[in-house]
């Protein structure tokens, strides 16, 4: 059975592009230290780990 992502992850995703558009998965890997294939899957469902909705999270921070 595939895991239902949660409505923080989406939220969190979208709002990351949101504010850097343009942003590929490599720029995204570079820039947050996540591999670029995690990236490619956290865009596309994989469910997000914990450490890895917090860095996204403090460069939203950092760019509001």
């Amino acid at each position: 059975m595939k895991n239902v992502v949660t409505r923080t992850q989406i939220e969190t995703l979208k709002e990351y592009k949101m504010l850097i558009p343009g942003s590929t998965f490599a720029s995204i890997s570079r820039s947050l230290d996540i591999e670029a294939t995690r990236v490619y899957r956290l865009f596309n469902g994989s469910d997000m780990k914990v450490s890895e909705l917090e860095k996204f999270q403090r460069a939203i921070n950092l760019h509001l």
